[in-house]
């Protein structure tokens, strides 16, 4: 059902990308039709994630009941809570039901959240790896102008530094987790392996 539903919202899209084509042809250097066709052609491309998303979340089946790591189960649910998420094409809205409990303190869950792995911060992890990318080879500042050159979205320098430090804590956390691996998987000395 939700292959239909893309497929029926295609129309306008096709649309688009037809009177992008008219447009670029009328431009009269290839660097005004390059430019173009990365700016429009970039949120018609943004718009079909958002349509995928759309579908997806119009086909999330309830649960009866969620439980949290806490142990507090969420009975109640509410559809069409969405969250923004910034992607390399531009912001997104992901559209999913909340379960609720109704227990002062627990919060809501969103299942779909994890099926879609989303970030915890606002930015997709391939925007992040692209600015972490960026933020390695220099500063914040040129960072943030690479990060905008390459896709159009401006991400500031706060939001730059907590991307970067928590790629850090990531990478220190894989390297303990590989020494530990490795030191497992060598047999003890003297012994038969």
């Amino acid at each position: 059902a939700s292959a239909d539903a893309v497929v029926s919202g295609l129309g306008p899209l096709a649309a688009g990308l037809g009177r992008l084509a008219v447009e670029a042809s009328r431009a009269v250097t290839l660097d005004a039709m390059e430019g173009l066709v990365a700016e429009r052609g970039r949120e018609l491309l943004r718009g079909l994630v958002q349509l995928a998303l759309d579908a997806q979340a119009d086909g999330e089946v309830r649960l009866a009941q969620v439980t949290g790591s806490d142990g507090v189960r969420r009975g109640r649910a509410e559809r069409d809570h969405a969250r923004p998420v910034v992607t390399r094409l531009g912001e997104v809205r992901v559209r999913r039901i909340a379960y609720r409990s109704g227990v002062r303190g627990a919060g809501s869950l969103f299942p779909r959240d994890a099926v879609l792995n989303l970030p915890p911060c606002g930015y997709s992890w391939a925007l992040q790896r692209l600015a972490e990318m960026f933020t390695r080879s220099g500063s914040y500042e040129q960072a943030h102008e690479f990060v905008l050159a390459a896709t159009g979205v401006s991400i500031g320098k706060r939001q730059l530094e907590q991307i970067t430090v928590a790629a850090a804590a990531d990478a220190e956390r894989f390297y303990q987790d590989r020494l530990r691996d490795q030191a497992a998987a060598v047999p003890p000395a003297g012994g038969q392996g």
